[in-house]
């Protein structure tokens, strides 16, 4: 008889992993289908969740449960995003002038040659010609008063501009409005008055961000590329890279290292968890103070999704340790998932969340048990015991250690994120394999040494801000020359177009599925085994990519 999920005695992980899946799908046909009847779906959600609970000896109790997730899912997407779906005939209105207000969910840092200000925001206020507008998300593009509050999330604005549909253009930047439930942008005019500004918090965390950016730039080179892109590791400020230096780090693969997402707020908790270990107090108090010290780092730098999605996975990861469960980083991430798509189900279509968890899941199941079958076959002088090996034998080995583990978790995040890179920015980049062993561990020198600047400079401490500014630009400019090396090599990088993006889901799904299969048996099956998760990659680049001439 198969096990019921639901049971007290199953481990956290079954429902979840059970619950996630069918979850996200019902997402999806509510997404597509968007003329069903919510109730109608809750009534069959509760008679599915009834049967699977009570009649736990039928064998098709699953069948039951699958289908009360799937309708749960569909039921909580219409109920959240409904209202906020353009529907024709109002998507084929001509262009026109209007009046509106509306509040900033998402303001972008970005240099604009005419001062002009952008980003996502959800209309409260409108003519009454289209009321259909209310609830609607906008991207905007404006000319902001003089004098005028900064346009910050939280800002309730009234503007006027040209009303302008989004649907069906092929612009990477537009489909990532359109995965963001965007269908019409804003622009040529602007900004009349802003009616209620953001709560205190928000201009403390402006005002903290910009005092943060004097003192990443505090030295005699505070103006310099290098430091820009200290700012841009450290807080996240994409916008002062310049377009030559982004288009060389995304052709790379690297920009992840320049969005404040899992390797900024992973690296910054671990420096805090460092820290607060040695302060006397229960462990909960411990976790408290770390949480919270991360949580103003994250709004401090803007509260992006990606930092926000990483904050949670470290919620809970923290959460389980502190309950005792050693290993159970994959239940914490889909936890964090679930409450990530509960809160906003729209985040299932964005690029971000998409890669955050792709690559993290990747991490857990592929590159951790790979990294350490690797180990066992083979460390130099594996053969000599521990105690009697020189210095060097023991850097050697350590040095083998770190290797083999970050190869690992490369290959692995590789794996699992190249068909969304490839579909979203154009390029297959194999060459990161191998980069993004030596770059995300210079990364990490470079955002804690940014972390260190700025608690040194919180203090007034500014003399030491300065030296560690130093040695940041130091890694930083190491950082740079290992990219422009890699870049130079031929057949390390390719651009590529997708010719079929539903390959980028099934490809996506079957390497999951594949790893989710093979994670016990990677460590002691034979090895072939462990290649068996590089097919689908390899099916897709071959039967649904062309190759671009650069």
């Amino acid at each position: 008889m198969p096990q019921n999920p639901l049971s007290m005695h199953a481990p956290l992980r079954a429902p979840l992993l059970w619950a996630l899946i069918p979850w996200m799908v019902g997402y999806w046909i509510a997404d597509r289908f968007d003329e069903i009847e919510p109730t109608a779906l809750a009534w069959i959600a509760f008679a599915g969740a009834f049967s699977s609970i009570v009649f736990t000896r039928l064998q098709s109790w699953n069948v039951a449960f699958v289908i009360a997730a799937i309708c749960t899912g569909a039921c909580h997407y219409l109920i959240m995003e409904g209202s906020r779906q353009a529907k024709e005939p109002w998507l084929s209105m001509p262009i026109r002038e209007l009046e509106l207000t509306f509040e900033i969910t998402r303001s972008f840092e970005r240099e604009d040659p005419y001062g002009r200000v952008s980003g996502i925001a959800e209309i409260r206020e409108t003519p009454k010609v289209r009321r259909d507008l209310i609830g609607k998300r906008i991207y905007f593009l404006l000319k902001p008063q003089e004098g005028a509050p900064p346009i910050i999330k939280g800002s309730i604005v009234r503007a006027n501009g040209l009303l302008e549909t989004l649907i069906d253009r092929p612009r990477s930047f537009n489909r990532y409005l359109a995965n963001m439930g965007v269908a019409y942008e804003f622009r040529k005019g602007a900004v009349h008055e802003t009616t209620n500004t953001p709560n205190w918090f928000s201009y403390l965390c402006r005002a903290v961000n910009e005092k943060l950016e004097a003192t990443l730039r505090c030295g005699g080179m505070g103006t310099s590329a290098l430091a820009d892109v200290a700012v841009a590791m450290t807080l996240g400020k994409k916008a002062v890279l310049d377009d030559k230096r982004k288009g060389r780090y995304v052709t790379a693969g690297v920009m992840h290292l320049f969005a404040i997402s899992g390797l900024h707020v992973g690296v910054v908790a671990a420096a805090l968890a460092f820290f607060l270990r040695w302060l006397p107090g229960p462990k909960w108090l411990e976790a408290l103070l770390g949480l919270s010290f991360l949580f103003l780092y994250v709004q401090v730098t803007g509260g992006a999704p990606s930092a926000m999605r990483a904050f949670l996975m470290v919620v809970f990861w923290w959460g389980t340790r502190l309950l005792g469960r050693s290993g159970s980083s994959l239940p914490a991430i889909v936890v964090a998932a679930f409450v990530t798509l509960l809160l906003d189900p729209r985040q299932l279509w964005n690029i971000g969340f998409q890669l955050s968890y792709c690559v993290v899941t990747a991490i857990i199941l592929y590159g951790s048990p790979l990294a350490s079958r690797v180990q066992a076959a083979w460390e130099p002088w594996m053969y000599v015991p521990p105690e009697d090996r020189t210095t060097f034998q023991r850097w050697a080995s350590l040095t083998w250690k770190w290797f083999a583990t970050a190869m690992g978790v490369s290959f692995a995040a590789t794996l699992a994120s190249a068909p969304l890179v490839t579909y979203h920015f154009g390029v297959f980049t194999p060459g990161a394999i191998l980069l993004n062993v030596f770059l995300v561990l210079l990364a990490g020198i470079a955002i804690l040494c940014g972390f260190a600047s700025i608690v040194f400079g919180l203090f007034s401490l500014t003399f030491f801000s300065q030296l560690i500014n130093y040695l940041q630009w130091i890694v930083i400019w190491l950082m740079d020359g290992m990219v422009k090396l890699f870049l130079a090599i031929p057949g390390l990088f390719y651009r590529m177009e997708v010719s079929s993006s539903s390959m980028v889901a099934v490809t996506t799904l079957a390497t999951l599925a594949l790893l989710l299969a093979l994670a016990r048996r990677i460590p002691f099956e034979p090895s072939w085994i462990c290649l068996l998760p590089v097919v689908p990659l390899i099916l897709f680049i071959v039967f649904a990519t062309e190759p671009v001439a650069p």
